[in-house]
């Protein structure tokens, strides 16, 4: 047998004569009966759509039998979940006399949720400084992507400054300090790497700067939300 189950987040699989199978020399294999005695943590199985304690081997073959993943979202790594089974000729012997069967069961990730932009403190700056954009200032959650894959996009950039990133570019050692970005990924906010300068002064008086950002994991993305300064 194959003694693994794959399915996803979410989602169910027939339990197959593949993974659950068994033969009797003296009973007809169909009549066999599978008594559930350790039941999924993080689904439910099924027979014939309603909740299973037991089924017969000529379910599985009609194909009346699956696993359902209920448990929600997982993040972004895969779970494990099992079933254990006692296969039985219906004479119900003692349980010790009976072969007990491990159906290890593994929930992969989906990514079927959007990522949404958190922001806390107000922001202040001086006139002519700067200040470091920090996850308490702004971040984003999504539940099945990691921060390195989130990525800010600015769809509206300040008037009176502009956002940099002070890493080097990848292979270079110098600070990319004074290079107005239109894109910066979550990490960079948690390395401490991004900030806002305030440029433009002379001559104006501005005392409120604002910008428009969302958030993308590459497949979804949040709502746009004005950031101000």
């Amino acid at each position: 047998l194959r003694p693994r189950l794959i399915v996803s987040e979410g989602s169910e699989a027939l339990i197959s004569s593949a993974v659950l199978s068994a033969t009797d020399v003296d009973t007809d294999d169909q009549n066999l009966v599978f008594l559930i005695i350790k039941q999924p943590k993080h689904g439910v199985m099924q027979l014939n759509n309603r909740p299973a304690t037991k089924f017969t081997q000529q379910n599985v073959k009609d194909n009346l039998v699956k696993y359902i993943h209920t448990a929600g979202e997982i993040g972004t790594a895969i779970m494990k979940d099992s079933v254990t089974f006692i296969v039985s000729d219906q004479n119900y012997l003692a349980t010790a006399d009976l072969p007990v069967y491990d159906l290890n069961i593994t929930i992969t990730p989906i990514d079927n949720s959007k990522p949404a932009i958190i922001t806390g403190k107000e922001v202040s700056v001086k006139e002519g400084g700067s200040i470091t954009l920090t996850p308490d200032i702004i971040t984003a959650k999504d539940p099945d992507t990691a921060p390195d894959e989130i990525q800010f996009m600015i769809v509206r950039q300040p008037q009176w400054g502009y956002v940099e990133n002070i890493k080097p570019s990848p292979g270079s050692e110098k600070s990319n300090k004074g290079k107005r970005i239109t894109t910066f990924r979550l990490q960079d906010v948690i390395d401490g790497s991004i900030n806002y300068v305030q440029a433009t002064h002379k001559g104006v008086e501005p005392v409120y700067d604002d910008m428009e950002v969302y958030a993308t994991d590459g497949n979804h993305r949040s709502a746009i939300k004005n950031f101000g300064i």
